[in-house]
Formats: C-alpha cells, structure tokens, sequence
C-alpha cells in the first residue's frame, strides 16, 4: 500500500494503530465502512498475488475475509456481497 486511499481521512479508525482498530469503531457511524471494506478486499489483503487478510478492515476481522474470499473462489465483488448480507 504506497498511497494512502482518498477516504482515509474521514475514517472514524484514523489515527488508531490498526492493531487497536475493533469492529465497534467501525459499526458505530463509520462514514467510509463500505470504501474500507471493498478496499480490504480488492488491494489491501493481497501481498505478491496472495490473499492474507489481518486486522479489521471495513467492519470485519481478517478471518471473516478470508472465509468470504474462499467461498466466493476469490471474487472480490461477490466476497463484499455475502460480507454485507451476513451483517
């Protein structure tokens, strides 16, 4: 991650060391979960083209990413979509 994403700034997480970032910060009125998320998904997780989600990204833990990704083969869109539908 080279650049900072355009909707960091208005993150309710920001200026929190992502190891203090729970699901609660991001639930409670976080007007960016979705970019967040959808940002975890498609470049955050991924390192030299493999898929290892950590911390809390967008409202869920890496675990439930990754869980989402295998059940989606890897479909980011489709990974997002089932994440939201089990909120």
């Amino acid at each position: 991650m080279s650049q900072t994403p355009w909707w960091y700034p208005q993150a309710a997480c920001k200026g929190i060391p992502a190891g203090n970032v729970t699901k609660d910060i991001c639930f409670d009125g976080c007007p960016v979960r979705t970019n967040c998320l959808t940002y975890a998904l498609c470049v955050g997780d991924w390192f030299n083209n493999f898929y290892m989600a950590s911390l809390v990204w967008g409202g869920h833990s890496g675990y439930e990413r990754e869980k989402a990704m295998k059940a989606t083969e890897y479909r980011s869109a489709k990974a997002f979509d089932l994440l939201k539908e089990n909120e």
